[in-house]
């Protein structure tokens, strides 16, 4: 079945400086993945917010990307989705 997917949050330690999660995904296996979008992990608004607006597929794969200067610690990441009918 089809999944729209609404929310992807991540959940974790606020760094102290500007750092960015760069958050991607891939619907066909890992072969092509979509442009990253970022999330501020130097921002409580931005980690609470999460990335919003992604799209419709029947399964998916996600790639996270921290390449700061600091360390980056996360507890877990939190996917909303809706199940379609077909």
């Amino acid at each position: 079945k089809r999944k729209a997917w609404t929310r992807v949050r991540l959940i974790g330690d606020i760094q102290s400086s500007a750092s960015n999660i760069s958050v991607s995904y891939a619907d066909d296996d890992n072969w092509t993945f979509s442009s990253t979008r970022t999330i501020d992990s130097s921002s409580i608004g931005a980690m609470k917010d999460g990335l919003t607006r992604l799209g419709a597929s029947r399964r998916r794969s996600w790639k996270l990307d921290h390449a700061a200067n600091t360390p980056c610690r996360l507890e877990a990441i939190e996917i909303e989705y809706e199940v379609g009918i077909s």
